[in-house]
């Protein structure tokens, strides 16, 4: 730690945390904006003195500045050039946890790419956002040619040095700066009192005081959080007394958690701008405090510095998310399950663009299609966006979340628009052999990196004038795959869109059939011709199925009277019971938003234990079968506003509620569990009815399994978490601002001994928590009701917000049990399966172009890597591919392509330095991937 005589360099950074909406909607706060670069934009171009202004690491900011102030392009552009107004390298301030670990590639990437567009990017990796530090984020960096980082969630200061090496799972280092216990806006902190009339004012603005003489609102909104006041104190004289007090202050709080002489005290709070006299106090501090030197700094300058002061610097490996003890700096991971419907919608259109829409874009292709890149490139601009950590955290005012969803609409509707055309075009241009005139073909296309056997379900149409009640599927050869027509639609009429005729509609009859698909080739496709034949009885065998049990091969179900369920493993003989039962908890309004969980002082737990479930079986065929079990609980309608106290945290006023309501209400709640044959997992799908606030859903499964960690799927790695807590008494976070020690997710969390092993699979569900009892009752959240917003005493009831997440919300997750460890068992392949399986295209006509019948785009001949994302390059004709190898050990393995290789080469993740040249031969590519390690490859086709 840093010694307290010494002399130190002061690092004064100026700049700002621009969160682009949070407290208020995006155009209300593009104003700030406006006024923040307008003036900053003044002060750099006056004073030549300055060295640079941080605009937060990012570059959206002068995206939307310029589209309301086009005229000023070319100023921005000179400042930026001039490296004196410092953006990127992010484009965005993404919350790296939820989200995948390509989005924060592609994050960077179009940052970088953006920046130098304006002439310079800021190459430090710097970000104020992000509920924790992901394993992964070192190796990121590293491969954008990025040796730093600054951040401070989940990083705290009774464990963590200022300075530090951050290590990934491969090996790569950056080197680490946490803000300090004063956080990232020393600076800010001490000058802000400078120009308050009373240093109290601070914290809570006197009615007499001149702060409000200019102040004014709109009148047309009756909450308090709808439109603020607004003022204007740039005129305020500064108070140099004061200044030097609070700077001093701060100061000393930072010096001793320094291990060089150089100190950062930044701006950089909240939407802030910096006051037009900023050089006039760094020189009256340079007066008055003559101990050290003190220097407006910048980021770059301030790293530059302390690379070449840093002696004997600790290493610390793997993903950050620790809770703090006394610090300011909490890291509010407890944004994990606010508005799940959000994090579910994210993981949707994530998968559907970097799954579905760039690989199968790329390979039509290189069949002869039209690379949609603007198309695509937008689409991650609008991920980008809903990616930044306020909007994918949930924890924003309404308009900003309602905004959100627009636009993974416009993603989706974007995505499945060109993929439509994408898996068309390839499969018009299949070789397939005649058709009859009564028959079509259906192709269908994995999108996983290995061969996929699993059930298709898919709607076809087939004209009304040929529709004779029944389905045959065939492949190409002839053989007869059996197949069910799960349910047929009325006569009704299918647009037929040309480019030159107008057509009318075409008379056909839907059906929803379901076939099994066998071996469908990786990253490939598979066809099989359809044709109308008179109703025959489902054949086939493997389900056998009541209302209360589901039984194939592999997996014995069976529903108990409460509605939670046993399993019998027949693979590896054992047997799990009581799983599946709900719990709801209270949560109190003291938070006052979205990022503490606070239970009520007097909270009891509800669940569905000694309810009575119906069960009933909805859907039996040999190749699936389904039950459905409906249950009610009955849980608080709200908490009860009546009983409130007020208190004081360490920050913050807080207004604490006793007691949930004794108000009673229905909880609704219907699981479809499904059993399909050869299956290894059970798939369950979740609905219910939220009419109830102020409270936490979970669903509970308990293992029965003793062991004290678990494994758990994040961005491009799998961690080990301790399943024992902390004592929430030792740590402020915990103990002020509740004792949820919950974790993160991507896909799987996976519980597991030698002998006895269970997996939980979820989609777009990032939460969950094994309890410390004597069954290891793993917990899964489902819901998270919460108020949002400012509340006072005196309103008993404040407005409902759609944060209480009022309505129905469907959710769908998996069990496997297996044995093992996740890594022998197959864990992450099931994950990838239940997230991601088939999509099919129905041609009318036969495929007359010259690809394979069926054939794999990219396949591996050794199992065990994933593929983050397979797409065209910006730069080149060339095809990229970002592997990743999640295990301990070392893959060596080929990758086979459709088309002769005329070279292939490892390079950065931006696609620009070669790393390494790789062996081709045809069609092969030889590999060797080392553990943990991400591999960018740029592929040039014959």
């Amino acid at each position: 730690m840093g010694d307290s005589s010494r002399r130190s360099q002061i690092h004064i950074v100026l700049g700002t945390h621009w969160d682009r909406e949070w407290r208020h909607n995006f155009e209300e706060t593009r104003q700030r904006l406006i006024s923040l670069l307008d003036n900053t934009l003044e002060l750099l171009e006056s004073d030549p003195s300055i060295p640079a202004y941080v605009l937060d690491g990012q570059f959206m900011p002068v995206k939307e500045y310029l589209e309301m102030r086009p005229q000023n392009r070319s100023r921005i552009t000179d400042q930026i050039k001039s490296g004196r107004l410092l953006i990127g390298p992010w484009y965005s301030l993404p919350d790296m946890v939820v989200t995948l670990g390509e989005s924060t590639i592609r994050n960077l990437y179009y940052g970088i790419r953006r920046c130098r567009q304006f002439g310079h990017v800021m190459n430090e990796g710097m970000t104020n956002t992000s509920w924790g530090q992901i394993s992964q984020m070192p190796q990121i960096l590293n491969s954008f040619g990025i040796d730093t980082y600054a951040s401070y969630h989940g990083v705290p200061g009774h464990l963590f040095p200022i300075e530090f090496w951050w290590q990934a799972p491969d090996g790569s280092k950056v080197l680490f700066v946490r803000s300090p216990s004063t956080t990232r806006a020393a600076f800010w902190l001490a000058s802000r009192k400078a120009f308050a009339p009373k240093p109290e004012e601070t914290e809570t603005v006197c009615p007499s005081s001149p702060l409000l003489e200019n102040a004014y609102r709109l009148t047309d909104m009756p909450t308090v959080d709808s439109t603020p006041l607004y003022g204007d104190d740039t005129k305020r004289p500064a108070d140099y007394n004061r200044l030097y007090e609070e700077f001093a202050h701060y100061l000393e709080i930072i010096r001793p958690e320094c291990s060089t002489p150089h100190i950062l005290m930044g701006e950089l709070i909240d939407a802030q701008q910096t006051p037009p006299g900023i050089v006039k106090m760094i020189d009256e501090l340079r007066t008055r405090h003559k101990k050290d030197d003190i220097r407006l700094s910048s980021i770059p300058d301030y790293f530059a510095a302390v690379k070449e002061s840093v002696k004997d610097l600790k290493t610390f490996e793997g993903e950050m998310r620790f809770p703090h003890k006394n610090a300011f700096a909490f890291r509010l991971c407890n944004v994990l399950a606010t508005r799940m419907y959000l994090k579910q919608a994210n993981r949707f259109s994530e998968h559907l663009l970097t799954r579905w829409t760039e690989p199968f874009c790329a390979f039509a292709s290189q069949a002869g299609n039209y690379y949609p890149a603007v198309e695509i490139d937008d689409a991650w601009e609008l991920m980008f966006i809903n990616h930044a950590h306020d909007a994918i955290g949930g924890c924003s005012i309404e308009d900003v979340h309602s905004d959100m969803i627009n636009r993974y609409n416009q993603i989706n509707n974007r995505c499945r628009a060109i993929l439509h055309r994408s898996l068309g075009h390839i499969s018009r241009n299949l070789t397939s052999g005649p058709l009859t005139p009564n028959q079509s073909r259906l192709v269908v296309f994995n999108p996983l990196p290995h061969k996929l056997t699993d059930i298709v379900e898919a709607y076809v149409d087939v004209p009304t004038d040929i529709f004779h009640g029944g389905i045959k599927v065939t492949d190409l050869t002839g053989r007869e795959i059996p197949c069910n027509i799960i349910s047929t639609s009325i006569s009704k009429s299918v647009s037929l869109e040309l480019q030159l005729i107008v057509c009318p509609a075409v008379p056909v009859r839907r059906l929803h059939i379901e076939f099994q698909a066998k071996d469908v080739p990786a990253l490939g496709y598979a066809q099989y011709k359809l044709e109308s034949v008179p109703p025959t009885k489902p054949v086939g065998s493997g389900i056998s199925a009541s209302d209360t049990r589901l039984e194939n091969e592999f997996i014995r179900m069976s529903v108990n009277p409460n509605g939670t369920i046993d399993i019998f493993d027949k693979e590896h003989d054992q047997t799990f019971t009581g799983l599946h039962y709900f719990q709801d908890t209270g949560l109190d309004r003291a938070a006052r938003n979205s990022w503490y969980i606070i239970p009520p002082e007097n909270d009891k737990a509800f669940t569905s234990l000694d309810s009575k479930a119906d069960s009933r079986l909805i859907y039996c065929s040999p190749l699936q079968a389904k039950i459905k079990v409906s249950y009610t609980l009955r849980i608080p309608r709200s908490i009860d506003t009546e009983k409130v106290t007020v208190g004081r945290m360490e920050h913050f006023t807080t207004y604490r509620y006793a007691d949930r309501s004794n108000e009673l209400i229905d909880l609704k709640i219907e699981s479809i569990f499904t059993l399909r044959r050869s299956a290894r997992r059970i798939d369950i799908e979740t609905t219910l009815l939220n009419n109830a606030m102020d409270h936490r859903l979970r669903v509970m499964f308990p293992t029965d399994i003793a062991t004290d960690v678990t494994w758990a799927d994040a961005p491009f790695d799998v961690v080990s978490r301790p399943i024992k807590k902390l004592d929430p008494q030792d740590w402020a976070e915990l103990r002020d601002l509740g004792d949820v020690q919950t974790n993160p997710m991507l896909t799987f969390v996976d519980i597991a001994t030698k002998n006895r092993s269970m997996a939980m699979l979820v989609t777009g569900l990032p939460e969950y928590d094994v309890l410390e009892d004597s069954r290891r009752t793993f917990a899964l959240t489902l819901l998270r009701s919460i108020f949002h917003g400012r509340l006072d005493p005196e309103t008993k009831l404040p407005p409902i917000h759609s944060s209480q997440c009022l309505g129905e919300h469907t959710y769908k997750y998996a069990i496997y049990p297996h044995q093992q460890s996740w890594d022998k068992a197959g864990v992450y392949e099931q994950a990838q399966q239940h997230n991601l399986s088939f999509t099919a295209v129905q041609c009318m006509g036969p495929g007359t172009g010259k690809l394979p019948a069926c054939a794999s785009f990219i396949s591996f001949d050794h199992p065990g890597l994933d593929i983050s994302v397979i797409k065209k390059s910006h730069t080149r004709d060339a095809l990229v591919i970002r592997l990743v190898n999640p295990y301990d050990h070392r893959i060596n393995t080929k990758m086979y392509l459709a088309w002769q290789v005329r070279s292939a080469c490892i390079t950065d993740m931006l696609e620009e330095k070669v790393l390494a040249h790789l062996p081709c031969q045809a069609n092969n590519i030889s590999l060797q991937v080392e553990p943990k390690k991400i591999l960018t490859i740029l592929i040039d086709i014959e």
